[in-house]
């Protein structure tokens, strides 16, 4: 019987210190003018202009977002466009951070996956990110085929990264090639 008081007061502990952390994480927010939680911007006309995780999210504010997540913020409830603002922003770090911390890069939104989305929007670091985070470079997301739509978008830098980490032509893919003006890309399919 002891030995079960003594955990539950170890676990007890346990809680309260990290409570406690969380708490000094909310504060730090607090005093470096940020709002905890998946709070836009504030635009106030009568408060200073503040922002909680989407907003450090669209300034790329890495730190701000770490301070969120160890003050216990679960970042994947802040819905499952926020990747999407950092592709459209072009913040990269914040984009590898997501992945890092909870959000799947296989995710479809909208109408776009989070690879087709950084397609359309002319983003090969974006790409390159979700490779590295673990983007299955052949899913189909509401028909749009990523290597297909890289074609299309005339974009061959992001066309030689989807072929290197394995997506696979398709025939849809085979007459586009043969349609496309842009050598840098027959080129690719050349070789292969």
């Amino acid at each position: 019987m002891k030995k079960y008081i003594i955990i539950a007061i170890l676990i007890s502990s346990i809680s309260s210190v990290i409570a406690m952390e969380a708490n000094n994480y909310k504060q730090e927010l607090h005093e470096r003018g940020w709002l905890y939680g998946c709070a836009p911007v504030n635009w106030s006309l009568v408060e200073p202009e503040r922002g909680g995780f989407n907003y450090a999210v669209m300034n790329g504010e890495v730190e701000i977002m770490d301070l969120e997540v160890k003050a216990g913020l679960d970042i994947t409830s802040c819905g499952d466009n926020i990747p999407l603002i950092a592709i459209w922003k072009k913040q990269d770090e914040a984009l590898d951070f997501l992945f890092k911390n909870g959000f799947s890069p296989n995710k479809v939104v909208i109408d776009h996956s989070y690879l087709t989305f950084a397609i359309y929007r002319k983003n090969p670091n974006a790409v390159q990110i979700l490779i590295d985070n673990g983007v299955n470079v052949n899913q189909v997301a509401k028909g749009k085929n990523p290597l297909n739509s890289a074609i299309k978008k005339k974009q061959p830098e992001i066309v030689k990264m989807l072929l290197n980490a394995g997506a696979i032509p398709n025939e849809t893919t085979k007459k586009l090639v043969t349609k496309t003006k842009n050598k840098e890309i027959k080129a690719l399919f050349n070789n292969n």
